[in-house]
Parts: C-alpha cells; sequence; structure tokens
C-alpha cells in the first residue's frame, strides 16, 4: 500500500480497529478475521451500524475460506474477500476496484466519497459505467456472534494449485488517488500453496462427490478460454457448484454465443485468439442485448493498465490465476445473486410505471 503512494495506519486487534476506523476514516480497511479482543466480523457489523462509518469499504483479508465465512462477509456487506496467500498484485488491485467503486457511486450521488448513501458492492454500481475523461488504456489492442469452531470442509483454509476445486459447494440460493488504508490483523499465519492435480469430471448424468447436481434450470455460465487445460477445470469448477455452462475458446465467437445463449455469468479471459478480452467485453457492454452480462476477467496477468481498462469498461470482478476453486464459485454466485437483485428492481419499477398509466 505505501508502495502505491497511499498512507496505512496499522491495528493488531478488534477494539483498536474499531476506534481508528471511528476517529480516522479511512478510505479503505483491510480486514483480518481472527483478532484479540473482537473478531473481525463484530468489528464489521459495528461498522456498519455506525452511520458516521458504515460506508467504509471493507476487505477481508483472511485464511480462513469457508463457504460459511463468506457468506457471513455477504451478510454484514463486506466490500470484498481476499483469501491468504494472496497473489501478486491481487491486494493493489482490489483496494483500487474499492476506491474506483466508492468514487463513481458517490459521483453519481452527489456525494463525497465515504459520506452516508453509497452502497459498498462494486456490483451495485450501473451497468453502463460512466465515460472517463481519459481515453482508456488498451494494453492488448448491529454486530454477530463469532461462529463456533468447526472443522475445515475440504478444499478450503489452504489455498489450491491452479484447476484444483474444492467441494463444499452448496447450490446457489479515475480512481481516488492517495488514500488512507487502515490494515488490521491479529498474528500472520504462513501457508503452503498445496499440489493436489485436478480432479476428473463426473460421468455425463452423475454429479462428483461434494457436488452440487446440475439442474435444467441453473444458472448458465460461459467460460472463455483458448487453452483447453485452463478451460477445463474452470468448466469442472462451475459444474460442480451445481452450474450449467457453456465454452468458447475464440474471441471473435463470444458475442454471438452471448446473444443466443444469454449466459448470466461470463468468465473471460484475457488473452484470446482473433480478440483480446478487452475488445471481447467492449463488444458485450456496447451492445444494448448483452451489456447486463456479468463479466468476471480470469486473467494470469495482473497488469494494472489492463486490469484498470477493463474495470472501467463495465467487467464486474477480476480474479487473478492461479485462482482459489471456492473463491471462484463465491465470486460467481455473488455475481448471480446481484444481477437477480437488479433485474428485480427493474421489474418493480416497470410495474410501477405500468400501473400510474392504467389510472
Amino acid at each position: 500500500m505505501t508502495g502505491e503512494g497511499h498512507s496505512v495506519l496499522l491495528a493488531e486487534d478488534g477494539p483498536s480497529t474499531l476506534e481508528m476506523v471511528q476517529a480516522q476514516r479511512p478510505d479503505v480497511l483491510l480486514l483480518d478475521i481472527e483478532m484479540p479482543g473482537m473478531g473481525g466480523f463484530e468489528v464489521l457489523g459495528k461498522i456498519r451500524e455506525d452511520p458516521l462509518i458504515m460506508t467504509t469499504p471493507v476487505i477481508i483479508v483472511s485464511v480462513r475460506g469457508r463457504g460459511s465465512d463468506r457468506d457471513r462477509a455477504d451478510e454484514l456487506d463486506a466490500t470484498d474477500y481476499i483469501l491468504k496467500p494472496w497473489q501478486d498484485g491481487e491486494i493493489e488491485m482490489r483496494v483500487k476496484f474499492a476506491l474506483m467503486a466508492a468514487e463513481k457511486t458517490a459521483n453519481l450521488m452527489g456525494l463525497k466519497p465515504g459520506e452516508s448513501g453509497q452502497p459498498n458492492d462494486p456490483s451495485m454500481l450501473p451497468e453502463t459505467p460512466p465515460k472517463p475523461s481519459a481515453p482508456l488504456p488498451d494494453p492488448l489492442t448491529k454486530p454477530l456472534p463469532e461462529p463456533p469452531a468447526e472443522p475445515p470442509a475440504q478444499g478450503y483454509e489452504q489455498p489450491i494449485a491452479p484447476g484444483q476445486v474444492q467441494t463444499d459447494n452448496a447450490p446457489p440460493p479515475q480512481w481516488a488517488g492517495a488514500s488512507t488504508i487502515l490494515t488490521a490483523g491479529g498474528p500472520a499465519s504462513a501457508q503452503q500453496v498445496s499440489a493436489t492435480p485436478p480432479q476428473a469430471t463426473a460421468p455425463t448424468g452423475q454429479a462428483a462427490p461434494g457436488s452440487a447436481q446440475v439442474t435444467a434450470d441453473a444458472p448458465l455460465v460461459l467460460v472463455v478460454e483458448d487453452e483447453e487445460y485452463a478451460r477445463f477445470p474452470l468448466v469442472d469448477c462451475m459444474q460442480r457448484a451445481g452450474f450449467r455452462t457453456i465454452e468458447a475458446s475464440d474471441g471473435a465467437k463470444v458475442e454471438g454465443i452471448v446473444l443466443e445463449h444469454q449466459p448470466d455469468v461470463i468468465l473471460l479471459d484475457i488473452t484470446l485468439p482473433r480478440l483480446d478480452g478487452l475488445q471481447v467485453l467492449r463488444q458485450i457492454k456496447g451492445n444494448p442485448k448483452t451489456r447486463r452480462a456479468s463479466v468476471i476477467m480470469v486473467t494470469g496477468n495482473v497488469d494494472r493498465s489492463i486490469i484498470e481498462a477493463c474495470m472501467s469498461v463495465g467487467a464486474r470482478d477480476f480474479v487473478p490465476k492461479p485462482w482459489h476453486g471456492g473463491d471462484m464459485q463465491h465470486r460467481v454466485r455473488r455475481a448471480i445473486k446481484s444481477s437477480q437483485a437488479i433485474a428485480a428492481q427493474v421489474e418493480r419499477a416497470v410495474a410501477r410505471v405500468n400501473a400510474r398509466r392504467r389510472r
């Protein structure tokens, strides 16, 4: 964070974290879950209850990766969730994402970043983002108690190697400049990345052990990846979570596939033949018939100009490679839930307009 030009505040227990947020009003809080005195979830709950600091973007940074922990973070309106150990460049980009979301929302609502009334979830931004003042870079053409202790679910608690997927799969029900970042956490815990090989795909019509059953009305995920060795684990990961999947390996064919199949979420690689991921994203977001699609960039290149360009065009999220199965599934579920909420709001608004016309 200091290397990015931000001022950094430090806290190592829950009570001092809460006091510092109240007194210093940081632009972003990086918050551990397991801390002395008061756990991270309790701290987050108290922040969300305080009108003066309730809109502070809070990014959970934890070694705990169970689905229940991620769901709890969502319930408490955490802005994002990063699993330790994080990828190179991931923290920096997710902080920038949070700052950009806060700034854009504040501008749209006539507020200053941090004032009451702005949502903390970047997914609640308008589908079509405001045009930037400068050309886009185109590098490629109430508090809750802490949960009781429970054994880690298979595949969680330890980061995993590329292609490995976890099995805790419940079905789905410019930036601000230099900013103040508060990092809060207890003792650091080092973990090694395991090298468990990918699990095989279950035979057609059967669910692999620990997988959710894929149904005909399950959400549809489009996986866009030109390399089969990278595409197969993503497809497998999505199917194990109970999603239907379709695949694409050519950037020039993606728009037609989206128009035909209307996927709920698109997992989009950056490096693709004929049209790269950024060009594909511009096509999707520039077409009124496809612009509402939730696009999550999946990339092994965390070049800031690339990610900034993608997020400016309208990408909902990004996931660096090597990805974690539980994290990927959670982000897809969250994107689907957000899209469903927006669609419900639009439907209610249309119903109100039609009711007034009939009077």
